[in-house]
């Protein structure tokens, strides 16, 4: 079982390579589909926490 700090780390550790990824490679391969212009967070947070849920599931 994860510990709420072991839970932050993995967060942290997953954003910061996907803001990694996104600036490399991500932001010419992907695209947000939403008809909001004015969203409340940034792409590579949907995709973190995406990520995060995915990968904390059993």
């Amino acid at each position: 079982m994860m510990t709420p700090k072991d839970s932050k780390t993995k967060l942290v550790k997953i954003y910061c390579y996907v803001c990694e990824q996104y600036e490399k490679d991500l932001q010419y391969l992907c695209q947000r589909f939403s008809n909001n212009n004015n969203p409340e967070f940034t792409g590579q947070e949907a995709i973190t926490i995406y990520l995060f849920g995915f990968t904390t599931v059993r």
